[in-house]
C-alpha cells in the first residue's frame, strides 16, 4: 500500500535531485505512516538551491520508502484561477495512491482532498493552523479580500472528511468541525523526563533578566514588533532586560522598532540541533509568544518543558497551554507588558507560572501521545 502525503510546505531540492526541509516537516514524522503503509510519497512545493548551501539546519528527507513529487506553487491569483487544469493534474498525481493525507490548511493540500473525493481514495486531514487568522493578520489587502473564501473552502473541507486529526483540543474543532471521526493529538512531541523538573524563583539581584521568543523575522504571524514595544515599556519602567530573538529571517524590518534599545534587543539566528535550542531556553527567565496565528505551537511546549513561566497572547490553541492570568489580546503590546514586569517583580507568582509550565508541558510528552496517535493511523490505514 502507498500513501501521498501533500502540503503547501517549501521543500528544497538540490543539483542531485536529493531533498531536504528546513522547519516544522521533519524526516522523522513519516515514520508514523510506514509504520502501515510500504511507501510514503511527499507532494508538495519546493525551491531548488546547491548543495554548496545545504547546512545543519537542513534535514535530508527523502530516502528509503520516502520520495518527493514536486508541485507549483498555487498561492497566487493566477493558479488559483487556474483550479481546474490544476485539479485534473493532482487527480493524475493522485491515481496510483492507496490513501491520501493532506495537511491544511494549505492550497496544494484542498484540492488533494477533493482529487481524493472524485476518484474515491481514501483521504485523512491534519489540520494544524487557523486560516482565517492567516490570511487576516498578514497584512495585505489581497490577503484580507481572500481570508473568507479561504475560510469556508478549509471549513467545507474539514466538515465532509472522514478522519481529521486537529493539532488543538478545542479552538480548530470549534472553528472548523468535522460531521465525522475526529481527533485531538497535538503534533509536538517532547521527551518531558530528559530535563530537570523544578520551578524557577526569580530574584531582585539579578543583573538582567532574560525574555525569549521563538520565531521567523519574515512571518508576520508571530508579534515580533509587539515583543519589542512591550520590552521598551518594562525598560523605560525601570527594568533591565533583554529580548532574545531565536529564528530565521531578516531583522533589517526590526531596525525602527529598536530605536532607543538596540543593545537590548538581540537576534541569534537559529540553531540546528534541538539540544542547542533547548540550553537557550533553560537560560530565559521568562518565555512570550505575541502571536496573530497560531496553531498549537511547539516553541511554548518547548519552553515549558525547561519550566519557563510563558506569557502569550489569545491566538489560536495558545489559551489552551496558557495561564488565564497571563493571556494579552492580539497586538495588545502594553498588557504584555504589564504582564512581563508583574512576573518580574512578584516571586510567588513567578513560581506559580513555572509550576503551571511543568504541569502543561507533561501531557506532550512522547510516549503519552505516541500511543494515541499509533492508534489513529492504524484504525485509518486498515478502515474501510
Amino acid at each position: 500500500m502507498r500513501a501521498l502525503f501533500v502540503h503547501d510546505h517549501r521543500f528544497v531540492v538540490d543539483e542531485n535531485k536529493r531533498v531536504y526541509s528546513k522547519g516544522k516537516v521533519k524526516p522523522e514524522m513519516f515514520n508514523q505512516y510506514l509504520e502501515f503503509v510500504e511507501s510514503v510519497s511527499i507532494l508538495s512545493r519546493s525551491v531548488s538551491v546547491h548543495s554548496s548551501n545545504i547546512n545543519n539546519a537542513y534535514s535530508r528527507v527523502d530516502g528509503d520508502r520516502i520520495d518527493f513529487i514536486p508541485f507549483k506553487d498555487l498561492s497566487s491569483p493566477s493558479q488559483l484561477i487556474r483550479k481546474r487544469k490544476n485539479l485534473k493534474d493532482i487527480c493524475e498525481i493522485i491515481d496510483g495512491y492507496d490513501f491520501v493525507v493532506s495537511r491544511l490548511p494549505s492550497e496544494i493540500g484542498l484540492l488533494a482532498v477533493e482529487a481524493a473525493k472524485r476518484k474515491k481514495i481514501k483521504y485523512a486531514i491534519e489540520f494544524v493552523a487557523c486560516p482565517w487568522d492567516a490570511l487576516w493578520n498578514y497584512g495585505k489587502l489581497q490577503a484580507k479580500i481572500y481570508a473568507p473564501i479561504y475560510y469556508l473552502r478549509n471549513r467545507f473541507a474539514v466538515r465532509d472528511c472522514k478522519c481529521v486529526i486537529y493539532v488543538t483540543s478545542h479552538f480548530l474543532q470549534s472553528r472548523y468541525p468535522s460531521k465525522h471521526r475526529s481527533y485531538g493529538v497535538s503534533d509536538v512531541n517532547i521527551e518531558w523526563g530528559k530535563t530537570e523538573k523544578k520551578c524557577k524563583v526569580i530574584g531582585s539581584c539579578c543583573d538582567v533578566y532574560n525574555v525569549g521568543l521563538i520565531g521567523s523575522l519574515d512571518s508576520p504571524h508571530k508579534g515580533i514588533s509587539d515583543a519589542i514595544k512591550a520590552i521598551k515599556i518594562v525598560i523605560e519602567s525601570g527594568f533591565n532586560v533583554r529580548l532574545n530573538i531565536l529564528g530565521p529571517g531578516d531583522k533589517s524590518a526590526y531596525v525602527s522598532c529598536c530605536a532607543g534599545i538596540e543593545d537590548r534587543v538581540k537576534f541569534l539566528g537559529t540553531y540546528s540541533k534541538s539540544e542547542d535550542v533547548q540550553a537557550w531556553l533553560s537560560t530565559q527567565d521568562v518565555y512570550i509568544q505575541p502571536s496573530l496565528q497560531e496553531g498549537l505551537p511547539r516553541a511554548v511546549v518547548e519552553a515549558m518543558n525547561c519550566s519557563i513561566p510563558v506569557i502569550g497572547s489569545n491566538a489560536g490553541g495558545l489559551p489552551e497551554l496558557l495561564d488565564s492570568s497571563f493571556i494579552h489580546q492580539k497586538h495588545d503590546y502594553r498588557t504584555l507588558s504589564k504582564m512581563i514586569i508583574r512576573l518580574l517583580s512578584e516571586p510567588m507568582e513567578y513560581s506559580r507560572l513555572s509550576s503551571h509550565s511543568i504541569n502543561i508541558s507533561e501531557k506532550f510528552d512522547f510516549s503519552k501521545l505516541s500511543d494515541r496517535k499509533r492508534s489513529i493511523w492504524k484504525d485509518f490505514f486498515s478502515r474501510d
